[in-house]
């Protein structure tokens, strides 16, 4: 659906149900493929309240694979933004269950939305996911780009752009198979050239965001990225941004090997505001509060580990936490288990946190097998208020020396820090047992 460009062009307006999937496959043949939805209007703003359905099809019978889900396209080029409450099912087709040999399940081949100037509104739910397979690696999840900006690519002219608001589930996670399928990635750039006032991404009503690995019999699939990124432009240090807000949980971890092989790594999730920058212009809302459970764990393993991946919120005027935060590593029975990853929370003003920190190291316990390491937490601000039990804990070890146990650090850099939550940086058990880590608020050790 396309608005040309032209002053006083209508935008694009549906209220419909728009289908555009694959069939399913029939007599042992695959599933067909859907390819490509584009909602662009040129003058005014895209309104959709209508179903958009353009997902694979599923494989059929003893030999059928499932087809791809389709490209997704909207672009709001001159003002107006983009406002959805249809529900937009974008899904890889799944191979069918009956497959005797290797039947590959569908992914999706991406959505990408561009708002050039106006506010982006989305109220229902994004069914993107990779389909299961049999026989061969799960469909692959999709890449979420969502670009909003205050230029013009038709006239070059500024353009006043509104919050990005979400809310509906929003799945993209890895299909099912012999390997587990990657998760898809999701980022959100909030790129402000000119002085605004504090515009925010907010995820409200949202239940979750999934961009898991899926999990496979030799080994499990990458868990995706989310980048939730209110930033600043280039050249353009003094512009202030909003903040990030955000009540969904989000599972970003990687897949389980469940049978043999090496559970999926993760990426992990960032928050910023103002590019990740600590300092700058105050009063424009450029704070981040997070109420939503992030889950970036390596998945559980037969051989050696894999690391997780790690939680970053980084604002320039506060930070405020009540989810809680995993990025452990993934446990193995084979020779070696997953790593934990960083988790920080890093602001130029306060922090208020009282969901649990958990990145301790995966257990192992196959023969003379070793425990995953923490790469640590920090807290750093302004000043803190911290009932978060914080964990960095080694992992057991069977056979061998159990593994260290790992970093925390709570810095609060102009008052005392105000914590009553427990502290653990315990070493694993084994043979001997691992060492302590290290644990210190405000310097005095703990």
């Amino acid at each position: 659906l396309v608005a040309p460009s032209a002053f006083g062009a209508g935008g694009v307006y549906n209220t419909g149900a728009i289908k555009a999937n694959g069939g399913n496959g029939t007599g042992g043949g695959d599933g067909g493929g859907a390819t490509e939805v584009q909602l662009i209007s040129a003058d005014r703003a895209i309104y959709n309240s209508g179903a958009i359905t353009a997902n694979g099809g599923a494989g059929s019978g003893t030999g059928g694979g499932g087809g791809f889900g389709a490209q997704f396209t909207a672009l709001s080029q001159r003002g107006g933004g983009f406002f959805n409450s249809g529900v937009l099912n974008l899904y890889g087709g799944a191979a069918s269950a009956g497959c005797t040999g290797s039947c590959q399940g569908g992914g999706t081949q991406g959505l990408t939305f561009t708002i050039e100037g106006g506010a982006f509104v989305n109220a229902a739910d994004i069914n993107a996911y990779g389909g299961k397979s049999v026989g061969t690696t799960g469909g692959s999840g999709p890449t979420l780009l969502l670009n909003s900006s205050t230029t013009s690519s038709i006239t070059g002219a500024f353009l006043p752009v509104g919050a990005v608001t979400f809310s509906g589930n929003l799945q993209l996670f890895g299909g099912d198979g012999t390997n587990g399928g990657h998760g898809g990635t999701f980022t959100i750039n909030f790129n402000a050239s000119t002085v605004l006032s504090g515009e925010e991404i907010s995820f409200l009503g949202y239940t979750e965001i999934d961009t898991f690995g899926g999990d496979g019999t030799t080994g499990g699939g990458q868990g995706g990225q989310v980048l939730l990124n209110n930033e600043q432009s280039n050249g353009a240090s003094s512009t202030a941004t909003g903040g990030v807000i955000n009540y969904a949980n989000i599972k970003a971890y990687g897949g389980a090997a469940t049978v043999s092989g090496i559970g999926g790594s993760a990426i992990g999730v960032t928050f910023e505001t103002s590019n990740g920058n600590l300092n700058g212009p105050p009063d424009k809302g450029q704070v981040i509060y997070n109420a939503g459970n992030i889950d970036t764990t390596s998945g559980s393993s037969t051989s050696t580990g894999s690391s997780a991946g790690p939680i970053t919120l980084r604002a320039i005027e506060r930070i405020d936490n009540t989810g809680t935060l995993s990025a452990f590593g993934g446990a193995s029975t084979g020779t070696g288990a997953g790593t934990g990853a960083p988790i920080s929370l890093e602001t130029g003003g306060g922090i208020g946190s009282s969901g649990a920190f958990t990145n301790s190291g995966g257990a192992a316990s196959g023969t003379n097998a070793s425990g995953g390491g923490c790469n640590g937490i920090t807290i750093e601000g302004d000043a803190i208020v911290s009932s978060s039990a914080l964990t960095c804990n080694g992992g057991n070890s069977n056979g061998v020396a159990g593994a260290s146990g790992g970093s925390i650090i709570v810095l609060s850099q102009s008052s005392p820090t105000a914590n009553t939550g427990a502290i653990s940086v315990a070493g694993g058990s084994g043979t001997p047992a691992g060492n302590k880590g290290t644990a210190t608020v405000d310097g005095i050790p703990q």
